[in-house]
Protein backbone atom coordinates (compact mmCIF):
# COMPACT_ATOMS: atom_id res chain seq x y z
CA UNK A 1 0.00 0.00 0.00
CA UNK A 2 2.90 2.34 0.70
CA UNK A 3 5.17 1.36 -2.19
CA UNK A 4 4.29 2.44 -5.73
CA UNK A 5 3.63 -0.18 -8.39
CA UNK A 6 6.89 -0.79 -10.23
CA UNK A 7 5.80 -1.80 -13.74
CA UNK A 8 2.88 -1.87 -16.12
CA UNK A 9 0.15 0.61 -16.96
CA UNK A 10 -0.27 1.62 -13.31
CA UNK A 11 3.42 2.21 -12.71
CA UNK A 12 3.94 4.76 -9.95
CA UNK A 13 0.41 4.38 -8.55
CA UNK A 14 -0.30 3.12 -5.02
CA UNK A 15 -3.15 0.90 -3.94
CA UNK A 16 -5.93 2.73 -2.13
CA UNK A 17 -6.35 1.21 1.35
CA UNK A 18 -10.07 2.09 1.63
CA UNK A 19 -10.88 0.66 -1.80
CA UNK A 20 -8.85 -2.47 -1.01
CA UNK A 21 -10.62 -3.01 2.32
CA UNK A 22 -14.04 -2.58 0.69
CA UNK A 23 -13.17 -5.03 -2.09
CA UNK A 24 -11.86 -7.58 0.41
CA UNK A 25 -14.99 -7.31 2.56
CA UNK A 26 -17.19 -7.86 -0.51
CA UNK A 27 -15.06 -10.83 -1.57
CA UNK A 28 -15.33 -12.46 1.84
CA UNK A 29 -19.08 -11.84 1.89
CA UNK A 30 -19.54 -13.49 -1.50
CA UNK A 31 -17.69 -16.57 -0.28
CA UNK A 32 -19.38 -16.79 3.13
CA UNK A 33 -16.30 -15.88 5.12
CA UNK A 34 -16.09 -13.54 8.08
CA UNK A 35 -14.39 -10.28 7.08
CA UNK A 36 -12.95 -9.79 10.57
CA UNK A 37 -11.25 -13.18 10.84
CA UNK A 38 -11.06 -14.23 7.16
CA UNK A 39 -12.27 -17.69 8.15
CA UNK A 40 -15.38 -19.42 6.77
CA UNK A 41 -18.66 -18.94 8.59
CA UNK A 42 -20.31 -21.97 10.14
CA UNK A 43 -23.19 -21.96 7.66
CA UNK A 44 -20.71 -21.88 4.78
CA UNK A 45 -18.92 -24.97 6.04
CA UNK A 46 -22.20 -26.80 6.53
CA UNK A 47 -23.45 -25.82 3.06
CA UNK A 48 -20.25 -27.25 1.58
CA UNK A 49 -20.73 -30.48 3.55
CA UNK A 50 -17.71 -29.60 5.69
CA UNK A 51 -19.62 -29.53 8.97
CA UNK A 52 -17.04 -31.77 10.63
CA UNK A 53 -14.68 -28.80 10.61
CA UNK A 54 -17.09 -26.50 12.48
CA UNK A 55 -16.08 -27.89 15.88
CA UNK A 56 -12.38 -27.93 15.02
CA UNK A 57 -12.33 -24.31 13.87
CA UNK A 58 -14.82 -23.26 16.56
CA UNK A 59 -12.48 -24.46 19.31
CA UNK A 60 -9.83 -22.20 17.82
CA UNK A 61 -12.28 -19.28 17.58
CA UNK A 62 -12.10 -19.32 13.79
CA UNK A 63 -15.78 -19.54 12.81
CA UNK A 64 -18.73 -17.21 13.25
Amino acid sequence: MEEPIKTGPFKGEKLNRDAWDKMLEEYYGLHGWDPETSFPKEETLRALDLGKYVDILGKKGKTV
